[in-house]
């Protein structure tokens, strides 16, 4: 499920209802704690033990959406600002010194998402 991009249809209504719980809005916090309640249903239906996260949850890494206006050349302020997201990633979420980071292709933090057209076409796929 991690990673799965048809979550993404479900992000505009999760985003909208995370200020409604600061309203303390019954419906905000019934959508926001969904998933959990439909495993936990699940995990009841098969007889299993599943526990809430004991607080040792830790970054997986991040995702770059590669955009590209033209197939040989990203659009250069965009790769500039990716250019800066190893370092500002160690540095603010890892909270380690960012001296030393790799470029973005190499980090092992990044994954990459790109346009289908432009990973084929790059890529000689047909």
């Amino acid at each position: 499920m991690a990673g799965d991009l048809t979550l993404s249809a479900a992000e505009d209504e999760l985003s909208g209802q995370w200020p409604d719980c600061l309203d303390r809005k019954p419906r905000a916090f019934r959508v926001l704690s969904g998933m959990w309640r439909i495993l936990m249903a699940a995990g009841e239906d098969v007889g299993a033990d599943l526990p809430m996260p004991g607080g040792k949850m830790r970054p997986a890494g991040y995702v770059v959406l590669q955009h590209a206006v033209r197939l040989d050349r990203p659009v250069q302020a965009y790769g500039r600002w990716m250019a800066r997201i190893p370092k500002e990633y160690r540095r603010s979420v890892l909270n380690k010194t960012a001296s030393g980071s790799p470029a973005i292709n190499n980090d092992p933090s990044s994954h990459f998402l790109c346009c289908f057209f432009t990973c084929s076409a790059a890529s000689g796929v047909s």
